[in-house]
């Protein structure tokens, strides 16, 4: 294990959350400012440089990474890796280092069935209420077809 995220699968993360150097609210109203970056660090007004969205993209990036490292316990392919930490960068690294995702994966669960687990992760929460988000759907999509080797 020990993997780290692809230049490739580095460049789609980028594509999937786009670069933003002003602060906006998501669609949950978390503010978010470089490659889909929040924290602490980031409020209504907040301006980032370009090279201040790569460093807090690389320690993102590295952050996930972590949490992948301390929940997966089979060894993956790169383009398995690459799409876990982009569903976990967009996740959360908790999120998906406790999910059923994941845990089949640990089974060596067949990878058609842990694929199939991408679908329930395209859901968000607006103004209260949970629903299809149809960019995650895509993204998810996307995902898929990067873990199972079809990019």
């Amino acid at each position: 294990m020990g993997r780290t995220a692809s230049a490739p699968g580095r460049a789609a993360l980028q594509r999937e959350e786009s670069l933003s150097l002003h602060a906006y609210p998501d669609q949950g109203g978390v503010w978010t400012i470089g490659y889909g970056h929040t924290g602490h660090d980031v409020i209504e007004g907040t301006l980032w440089s370009h090279d201040q969205a790569l460093a807090a993209f690389d320690a993102d990036v590295a952050e996930v990474e972590r949490w992948l490292h301390g929940s997966l316990h089979v060894d993956v392919t790169q383009d398995q890796f690459d799409a876990l930490v982009s569903l976990a960068y967009n996740e959360g690294g908790p999120a998906i280092a406790h999910s059923t995702l994941l845990r089949m994966l640990n089974t060596r669960a067949a990878a058609c069935i842990v694929a199939a687990q991408f679908g329930d992760w395209i859901y968000s929460t607006v103004q209260g209420v949970k629903q299809i988000n149809p960019v995650l759907v895509h993204r998810r999509i996307r995902e898929l077809l990067r873990f199972l080797g079809h990019v």
